[in-house]
């Protein structure tokens, strides 16, 4: 009988050896799980950090050429180049010649589409 109470006795040890064994390798897999989300959590920042600051570059890039289409589309620049690199002067007013307009064969109206 003393033997029979022995083995109980350790394999109830026994299994509660085994049972603190799996509650700590479980501790270990979840850290390790928390450790690599946090890593990736990081990464991904970091990620979204640098294309903060390529879109903020873009934008202001964006406005410096949207306005340099406005500068070079002014009339009043476009009559300045004209005149200066070109050589181009502007009319007289007996030199502007109005010619009428004749209607398209048909009918047909250009306006009209």
């Amino acid at each position: 009988m003393a033997k029979g109470v022995a083995r109980k006795a350790g394999a109830r040890s026994g299994g509660r050896g085994r049972k603190i064994f799996l509650i700590l390798v479980g501790f270990v897999v979840l850290t390790m799980g928390v450790i690599l989300r946090r890593v990736q959590g990081l990464q991904q920042a970091r990620e979204i950090r640098d294309m903060q600051q390529k879109l903020e570059g873009l934008q202001s890039e964006q406005l410096k050429l949207q306005e340099a289409i406005r500068t070079a589309s002014d009339r009043k620049h476009i009559i300045e180049i004209a005149q200066s690199r070109l050589g181009m002067k502007m009319p007289e007013l007996n030199q502007v010649i109005d010619l009428p307009r004749r209607p398209l064969p048909g009918g047909r109206d250009s306006s009209r589409r």
